[in-house]
């Protein structure tokens, strides 16, 4: 009966992890009473990630081990954070990672905070290399050191 439990506790590892996944890339979270939505700043490592508020304060935020391997984050994510006050001051907790169709569903209800907010001439001018530079120009790279160059 011991192996029965040691297969069924991973099992229910199992479950627990399809859920978390299953319920991330499928819900629509919306911030609760003592949420925020929140940019991701920097990854600390450690379960740590560097947060930009809407206000443009900068905190630390932890992700808890439920996320570990399953959902991965990068600068410029957005995330669903709760706030807990302490004596040390505020700490964060993550409690969703916010993908492309939730944030979408955010600005549509109106939830989406206006600072994180990017206008749309903003947006095709960020892909856009600036005025007057070619992309495919190879006048600017250097001559390789590896190769001999004969004329």
């Amino acid at each position: 009966t011991q192996s029965t439990w040691g297969i069924r506790g991973s099992c229910v590892v199992m479950l627990r992890r399809k859920h978390v996944t299953r319920q991330a890339l499928t819900s629509f979270p919306e911030p609760q009473d003592g949420e925020l939505i929140v940019k991701v700043a920097a990854l600390r490592g450690g379960n740590i990630v560097d947060i930009e508020t809407q206000d443009g304060i900068s905190a630390l935020a932890r992700m808890p081990s439920k996320f570990n391997k399953l959902i991965w984050i990068k600068r410029g994510d957005f995330l669903i954070v709760s706030t807990e006050s302490s004596a040390t001051g505020p700490s964060y907790e993550v409690v969703h990672i916010l993908q492309k169709p939730q944030v979408k569903h955010l600005q549509k209800t109106g939830l989406w905070p206006i600072a994180f907010t990017v206008k749309e001439d903003e947006a095709a001018n960020r892909d856009l290399p600036p005025e007057g530079s070619e992309s495919n120009s190879d006048d600017d790279l250097e001559p390789n050191s590896n190769h001999d160059v004969t004329s």
